[in-house]
């Protein structure tokens, strides 16, 4: 059946907020549920893996415990597997002052991409772009 979106979010253990980005940027299909006065935003499990199976790249099946969401495709074990291995080692760890001015100095006096610093310090490419963001914005006050 259905699993609301905050379910879904616990179940993938991500952030609400980006199950709401998938329905909106990545074309999650979702239903409108009905509760007595209430409507929740549903994602239907089955229609959930077929989104899943093309959008790979956006969770970390290493995170979601075997057979949360059943019926539980026979690609998601082995995707959990490689998402085991190959994620970047420091993925959602919180950044500290030494690896913030390590960053900084990579991008900006020895000039490497974004790529190359995520893979010397194990962390993601889109890590890299949203911390250096983040950086600028507190050095460069608007």
């Amino acid at each position: 059946g259905n699993v609301t979106v905050y379910e879904l979010a616990e179940c993938l253990q991500v952030d609400v907020h980006t199950i709401y980005n998938w329905i909106q940027k990545r074309e999650l299909p979702y239903n409108i549920l009905r509760a007595n006065t209430r409507t929740f935003l549903g994602i239907d499990v089955a229609a959930f893996w077929k989104w899943a199976q093309q959008n790979k790249e956006l969770i970390n099946f290493s995170k979601v415990s075997l057979n949360t969401l059943i019926p539980e495709p026979d690609w998601v074990k082995e995707q959990r597997k490689y998402d085991y291995f190959n994620r970047p080692k420091y993925e959602n760890k919180k950044w500290t002052e030494e690896e913030d001015a390590r960053l900084w100095y990579m991008f900006y006096q020895e000039g490497r991409t974004q790529q190359e610093i995520g893979q010397l310090i194990g962390r993601s490419a889109h890590g890299i772009q949203r911390r250096l963001h983040r950086l600028r914005k507190k050095k460069l006050p608007q």
